[in-house]
């Protein structure tokens, strides 16, 4: 399926929230991902801040996030939404196996999905694959936003991975299509946490 709007990348690592002895941002993967689902949401119309979001999550300042304070951030905004003549925004939550169904029907027709994934699992997959990650040496948990389906010679989703900072060479540039399969086996790895990005339609 075609994007009808990509919303922008947002690359973590040298930015956001400052992390004492480590790169600043490195626990804002999730922040990250809030803020590009809530971008799609709105077609641009409403960027939040790191500060912001993790405002809203109850999460201020160092802290690592879940799909849980994703849910109480996007669903916070409902009379913002209304001021600029939009829907409230919607974070459907899902814990558990047997969930990929939801994945795949919400990428089919278009919502974005958070997924917390396995990192190791991921490099693992994507590197059986011959595909780049945004840290081949990673191996904790990290959250994804993907979007949209469409098969090649497997089946694809479009996916904005907020490490993919092209901070080096052979890391990836921004948001690209990658095979799905790395991307679920990560998730069911990780324990089947995820979240579907719903609403902000106009109004008027």
């Amino acid at each position: 399926m075609a994007l009808v709007y990509t919303p922008k990348h947002q690359a973590q690592l040298g930015r956001g929230t400052p992390v004492p002895g480590a790169t600043r941002g490195s626990l804002d993967c999730g922040v990250r991902t809030v803020q590009v689902g809530i971008d799609k949401l709105t077609n641009g119309q409403l960027v939040p801040s790191v500060t912001e979001i993790r405002q809203r999550m109850g999460r201020p300042g160092p802290q690592p996030t879940n799909t849980t304070n994703a849910d109480q951030a996007v669903e916070s905004y409902g009379a913002q939404m209304a001021r600029i003549d939009r829907r409230g925004l919607d974070y459907d939550k899902f814990t558990g196996p047997g969930f990929e169904p939801h994945i795949l029907d919400a990428i089919k027709r278009g919502d974005g999905v958070q997924v917390a994934v396995d990192y190791g699992v991921f490099n693992r997959r994507m590197k059986r694959r011959g595909e780049k990650t945004g840290d081949p040496n990673f191996e904790d948990g990290h959250s994804l936003y993907i979007i949209g389906f469409r098969r090649s010679k497997v089946a694809e989703t479009f996916l904005y991975d907020s490490l993919d900072d092209k901070r080096r060479p052979g890391i990836p540039d921004g948001p690209r299509w990658v095979p799905l399969s790395p991307v679920l086996e990560a998730w069911e790895a990780f324990g089947h946490f995820l979240g579907i990005f719903r609403g902000g339609e106009r109004t008027l």
